[in-house]
């Protein structure tokens, strides 16, 4: 239980740096694709995936 408290701890964190990243890349053209995260040890990571149409 404790793992999954820090888990959505370090989620709620990121989320305006995660935020950031989306505005930045949606004024460029891009558009959220799809997302995951990884967990290891102490550590989350959350890897965004972009598109833009050509």
């Amino acid at each position: 239980m404790n793992a999954k408290r820090n888990a959505e701890n370090l989620a709620s964190r990121s989320k305006d740096e995660i935020q950031t990243k989306l505005e930045h890349y949606a004024a460029q053209g891009y558009r959220l694709a799809s997302t995951t995260s990884t967990m290891s040890d102490s550590a989350l990571y959350v890897h965004l995936f972009f598109e833009k149409d050509q």
